[in-house]
This record gives structure tokens, sequence and C-alpha cells, in this order.
């Protein structure tokens, strides 16, 4: 499903997509350029699919072309494994009660990203391309920190642990090593170096 997000005075929206499970709850989301089905998008949602462990699944969406476009492409992009698109009807947005959840939930961890930023000295439009890595971070602290009904996180109902890996601020200055082949080659180069910290990855 889709969501959108801006500031009191900003004209332009944030375009976020969420993605959740209804049996585990687990979910992930991101920001988007557009309301397209570009390559990034599709690779992301059939990635975050392949990391949960499903194999032939239902793919349920609203009847909005831009969405629609988006799962079929994801089906294509996930054969062999069977993917059954479904729409819900038309203004029966209770169907989809899950996703309107998670859109929701994502737009708070959003909004304390935001907070803990400005909190720093650093204010993010709903334009910054810094927007959209963090509906993705809020996506992904949800998924493993979020307990759910059951007691447990989706993390643990997927793993069968809790996430224990190192994770900082988001938009922390951090060491990062360098470990492309390029860098290896040049026997000078620095192997570490200060970068902006948005998040890790869902695998």
């Amino acid at each position: 499903d889709f969501f959108y997000m801006n500031r009191r005075a900003e004209r332009e929206k944030a375009v976020g997509i969420t993605l959740v499970c209804v049996t585990t709850g687990a979910t992930a989301g991101c920001g988007l350029p557009a309301k397209s089905k570009g390559v990034f998008v599709v690779e992301f949602l059939a990635a975050a699919i392949a990391e949960w462990g499903d194999l032939d699944l239902v793919l349920r969406t609203d009847n909005e072309s831009s969405i629609v476009a988006i799962a079929r492409a994801v089906k294509e992009h996930r054969k062999p494994h069977q993917t059954l698109l479904e729409t819900i009807p038309k203004h029966s947005h209770a169907s989809l009660g899950h996703a309107e959840e998670c859109n929701r939930a994502l737009e708070e961890g959003t909004r304390c990203i935001v907070a803990n930023l400005e909190n720093h000295g650093k204010v993010v439009v709903s334009t910054d391309v810094l927007f959209a890595w963090m509906i993705r971070h809020a996506a992904w602290l949800r998924h493993r920190f979020a307990v759910h009904a059951t007691g447990r996180t989706s993390y643990r109902e997927l793993k069968g642990r809790d996430y224990s890996g190192p994770i900082v601020e988001f938009g922390e200055v951090v060491w990062a090593r360098d470990s492309s082949p390029a860098t290896a080659r040049a026997k000078a180069e620095p192997r570490w170096l200060k970068r902006v910290w948005l998040g890790k990855t869902e695998s």
C-alpha cells in the first residue's frame, strides 16, 4: 500500500510503500521517488518476501493502477514461485487493515526519526533524499523490535530468536570500511572512511 508524508509548509509529499505479512506481522517499507514500478521497488519487495521465507503467496492490494502495476511486476520477478494477485473492492479500505495499520506505524516511526534528527540540529524536509531512508529504517525497526499481541516480534516469529545485531542512531556519523575490490588494489587508499549511517539492509 502507498502512504504519503509531508511537513505543514510543504506542497510536495514523500511517497512510501509498505508490505506486511498478515500471518507474522513482518514489515518492509521504503520511500519512493514516485508511484512507479521501477526496478528498485520491485527488487526490494521481492527480496523482502524471500527474506521472510515465503514461496507461494497471495499479494493483496487496492485497485489503484500504480500499486497494481507494482504487484504484477513483483509476481513476474518471483517466478517460478506462485504469486496470486488480489485487489480489494473500491473504497473497501478495511480489507487492507493490516497495511493501513502498518502505514500508520511507519508514519509514526518516521516522525520519531525526524524529531531525533532535529534535536541534533538537522532539519529534514519530505523531499530530502534522507526521507526515503528514514521510512525504510522505520520499517526495519518495526520488523525487529515491535512486540505484537502474541508477545513476540515479527523477527522472532520468522527466525525463532530475537534480533541482537548492533545498530546506531539514524544519521549518526560512523567509521565505515571500504571493502571494494578497487580500494583493495589501491594500496595507499584509506580503508576506513567517515560516513552517515542510514540503517541496515533487510537481510
